[in-house]
């Protein structure tokens, strides 16, 4: 009697192991697809969103005032008592200004410029900088001020 209820037992313990393979042999598929068509989706709105939300581009119309180099740097140069920032144009981001200007051209101009313009977020942020511009056309720009602007909600009472 003993030995037939352990062929029983090993019998349940053998179908409970067919059953378990049969059913990751059904149910991984559809759960690979699931997991694939949700990674596409988040992949689709998020392009979706990108598109409503492209930034604005800065245009001729934000140039304010054309400026010399030494104009520039007279304007920037940073001078601080405590000597806690380099006595330098832009203080600490010297090393990004030399940058900057170590790709300007010839014949490019440099111009200041100012505007608010919307981010990649949908987000208007105020942007102040330098552009330079060449053959009519703005090429690059080193930006001193940009920061979000903060929504204004209105409450109703």
């Amino acid at each position: 009697m003993q030995a037939k209820f352990t062929f029983f037992q090993q019998l349940q313990k053998v179908l409970r192991f067919l059953f378990l393979i049969a059913l990751i042999i059904l149910v991984a598929p559809i759960l690979i697809f699931l997991m694939l068509f949700e990674a596409w989706n988040r992949h689709v709105k998020r392009f979706k969103s990108e598109a409503q939300h492209l930034p604005e581009k800065l245009t001729k119309n934000h140039l304010e005032e054309k400026l010399s180099l030494d104009d520039i740097e007279a304007r920037e140069y940073v001078y601080d008592p405590l000597n806690s920032v380099p006595h330098l144009p832009f203080g600490h981001n010297n090393s990004l200004w030399v940058r900057f200007k170590s790709k300007l051209e010839e014949d490019d101009e440099l111009w200041s410029f100012s505007g608010v313009l919307k981010n990649n977020f949908g987000q208007r942020q105020k942007e102040k900088g330098y552009a330079v511009l060449r053959d009519s056309q703005i090429q690059s720009c080193y930006y001193v001020e940009k920061y979000v602007i903060p929504e204004q909600h209105s409450i109703a009472i």
